[in-house]
């Protein structure tokens, strides 16, 4: 049973009422109750504690009553398995939390930015322990940041940095919920902050010659070395940190094909890859990689550790007389070079999931949605290879005129598509199937059994929309197909000879059935 009380305080104060040490001179002795109400009751283990509470004793007495029942749920084994934890600061669980990421073999490049996010958010939003995150909070302190100026794609870089943590406290069995598990990040797509372009073939070849040309060095870099750099990051695609890792060691420039190797601790991915490369690519880097020390690095230096790598190359561009920043505001940085190199891969004919894996992304969608370019003359091909549109421009005959694309090439009759045909139920007025049908005209025949139909036949025009009824337009007259209907028809659909209009011939209340 658990005891609320007062302690009694005993202080030594001197002639004047001011504290003094026992044995003082003049020192006397004075009894007083303590402000501050304690508790005693018996833990989990059996012990006999006493706590300190607060000075309301009703609040006092409400605090004992919840350790007993702690102490009661502990000697009968339902004790809380993360209240050790839940007591312990947040900074501390971070800690903790970067030291599991750094033994799970994560760079220093990576730790240092997901540390400083998770940092600023626990700040901003002045959480001490695991019960005072919030949901709502962390989402006003994203929603601050972008109104300071912050890109959508960093916002939710933070966002992925506090989640990861949080997500971490329930994996390491610090608490049993993840309080920010729903939220989401906001559309990249629509806050880019820098858009990157590809380079042309000119543009290309006026980078290189400027690089190869230039006698001065610059970042630690030649021109010679600047030249072999920009030609291998546009014949492999590798990020900066990869290339700066690069040694001759790393090429197998005798293979078929001949490939380049990405150690895993070098990649972004930690996976490591052999990826193919041009041929001709190895035919110029074969020379130079002879003049070199198997283990030495191929661009020496911390340029790429630094992010150098764009200054140079926009020095090189300045020289060179090409844009930096286009007038759509897309940039020519170093990464710009992957762009370029996955943009001409896929005009090469390469298939989607050879691109994803050449450019080692986890989805094909970031393959073909960021780093894949197509100008205009790339759409305007795509859209000359379309087949040719067939228009009606006679509804009586019906016959089929193609719509031909300004600047496509006139297609011949034989090739010259059809509308599809509807075959309908007259009775019900429902459609059944629709096909399309190609068809070529019926030969000059005198045999019965192979007639062409009468040419004053009246047509069935077909009924736009979704599954119309089929109307014949002179069925009071008696006339026609329906009152003479057309005799034993072979078939039509072979070979793409001038395709002719599918006719329907029908009975009232039967399945119409289409002839050619």
């Amino acid at each position: 049973m658990g005891r609320l009380f007062k302690p009694t305080i005993v202080r030594y104060l001197d002639a004047d009422g001011r504290r003094c040490r026992k044995g003082a001179p003049g020192a006397r002795k004075k009894r007083s109750k303590s402000k501050t109400w304690r508790g005693e009751y018996t833990d989990a283990d059996g012990n006999r504690k006493s706590v300190g509470l607060c000075s309301n004793k009703e609040a006092a007495r409400h605090l004992l009553h919840e350790l007993e029942v702690k102490a009661a749920r502990g000697r009968a084994g339902l004790a809380d398995p993360f209240e050790e934890h839940h007591q312990r600061l947040l900074s501390e669980h971070l800690v903790d939390f970067v030291e599991t990421l750094r033994d799970a073999g994560r760079s220093e490049d990576y730790l240092q930015p997901v540390e400083s996010r998770v940092r600023k958010i626990i700040d901003g939003c002045k959480f001490r322990l695991v019960f005072d995150i919030s949901a709502s909070r962390v989402q006003a302190f994203l929603a601050g940041l972008k109104r300071d100026g912050m890109g959508q794609r960093t916002v939710n870089h933070y966002l992925a940095a506090i989640k990861q943590f949080t997500q971490w406290l329930v994996e390491d069995r610090r608490t049993d919920d993840n309080r920010l598990a729903h939220l989401k990040g906001g559309n990249a797509k629509l806050d880019i902050r820098r858009e990157r372009r590809e380079l042309t073939d000119d543009e290309i070849g006026q980078l290189l010659e400027t690089a190869q040309n230039c006698k001065r060095p610059g970042f630690c870099l030649n021109g010679r070395q600047r030249f072999m750099l920009y030609t291998t990051a546009l014949g492999t695609g590798l990020r900066a940190k990869e290339l700066a890792s690069l040694t001759p060691a790393h090429f197998e420039l005798d293979a078929q094909p001949p490939t380049v190797r990405i150690d895993a601790a070098d990649e972004k991915a930690r996976r490591g890859d052999v990826i193919p490369i041009p041929i001709d690519l190895g035919a110029l880097l074969k020379p130079w990689l002879a003049t070199m020390l198997q283990d030495a690095p191929l661009w020496p230096g911390k340029w790429a550790k630094n992010k150098r790598a764009g200054k140079f190359m926009q020095s090189d561009l300045k020289r060179a007389g090409i844009p930096y920043v286009d007038v759509d505001g897309r940039y020519a940085d170093f990464h710009a070079l992957r762009h370029t190199y996955l943009s001409r891969l896929g005009r090469s004919g390469a298939s989607p999931k050879a691109m994803q894996r050449l450019a080692r992304h986890t989805t094909v969608e970031l393959t073909l949605g960021r780093y894949t370019h197509a100008n205009l003359l790339d759409l305007a091909s795509a859209v000359d290879g379309m087949p040719p549109v067939p228009v009606a421009t006679d509804r009586t005959e019906a016959q089929q005129v193609p719509l031909t694309a300004t600047g496509a090439e006139s297609t011949q009759s034989g090739d010259q598509n059809m509308v599809a045909g509807l075959v309908a139920d007259f009775g019900d007025n429902h459609c059944d199937s629709v096909s399309s049908i190609e068809t070529r005209p019926a030969p000059e025949n005198t045999d019965n059994h192979h007639r062409s139909p009468p040419n004053d036949s009246p047509q069935l025009p077909a009924v736009a929309g979704s599954c119309g009824s089929l109307r014949h337009d002179d069925k009071e007259s008696g006339s026609g197909w329906e009152s003479n209907p057309p005799g034993d028809f072979s078939d039509a659909t072979l070979g793409l000879k001038p395709r002719a209009v599918t006719r329907s011939a029908y009975t009232p209340g039967k399945t119409a059935t289409r002839t050619g």
